[in-house]
């Protein structure tokens, strides 16, 4: 199972109050928090069931030599290059339980994280480093508050990476998908514009999110009976260290009963 982190970013030393994180949780969540007595070197703990969750406090900014490419490319949060310029802390949030499933694990990790902004005045928004993207504080929570009970916050787990290439012809990829137990997707010179392709990326991440790894290497997805895109397993064209789903546009080798829209 894939590690699962989560970074809040602040502008100075975050003061939480534990009470305060243990009544937002029971609160928003219905869930209880069982509060570790001891809290060591910036680091404290508690429980939420049967799941372990630690939160470290590091006093120094994320290095910004990995943050300076999510804050460049961020969708969620166009300002955030400026706004994360002058952030000097972050806190490290982790959840264990081997008997949570990837997806489970991140639902969890969400909740503690959006509850975990809600109640530091510092924190200015978080790195999801699953998908090593930025998402603005308002926005990370109230996202699971309003989209958690009814599906998965695919736009703050997922990034979706996605420009004109040759001949303007659209590219993009995901990155986040792997960190859940799946396959990250690529599309490489579609014929899609680029608002379509990042709708297609978006609505099949939700699909395999919701479903598991259903589409087989082979499939065709598509809007209709009409549209013809197979699914190809195989190595990334965009760095990505494990399997891949490609996107191929045309004749498919088998037909799927799978529909997404």
């Amino acid at each position: 199972m894939a590690l699962q982190i989560a970074m809040p970013l602040c502008k100075g030393m975050p003061a939480i109050s534990l009470e305060n994180l243990k009544t937002y949780f029971s609160s928003v969540w219905k869930q209880d928090i069982t509060l570790d007595d001891d809290i060591k070197d910036n680091v404290f703990s508690f429980s939420i069931g049967n799941s372990f969750v630690a939160v470290g406090t590091t006093q120094a900014p994320f290095p910004w030599s990995d943050l300076e490419g999510p804050c460049a490319t961020s969708i969620l949060w166009p300002t955030a290059t400026q706004d994360l310029a002058s952030h000097d802390h972050h806190l490290i949030v982790t959840v264990v339980d081997d008997n949570l499933s990837e997806v489970n694990t991140a639902i969890l990790l969400t909740k503690v994280t959006a509850a975990l902004l809600a109640v530091c005045d510092e924190a200015l928004g978080a790195l999801w480093s699953n998908a090593s993207m930025v998402v603005p504080k308002e926005m990370f929570i109230k996202f699971p508050e309003e989209v958690l009970p009814h599906g998965p916050p695919v736009p703050i787990w997922v990034d979706f990476r996605v420009g004109d290439g040759r001949a303007n012809l659209s590219s993009g990829f995901t990155s986040g998908l792997e960190a859940l137990g799946l396959m990250d997707i690529v599309a490489v010179e579609t014929p899609e514009s680029i608002a379509a392709l990042r709708e297609r990326l978006t609505g099949l991440a939700g699909y395999l999110i919701s479903n598991s790894l259903v589409i087989n290497d082979g499939d065709t997805v598509g809007h209709d009976e009409d549209e013809s895109i197979s699914v190809i397993y195989g190595e990334s064209d965009f760095g990505h260290e494990k399997t891949v789903m490609h996107l191929k546009y045309g004749n498919a080798k088998n037909k799927s009963k799978l529909k997404f829209w």
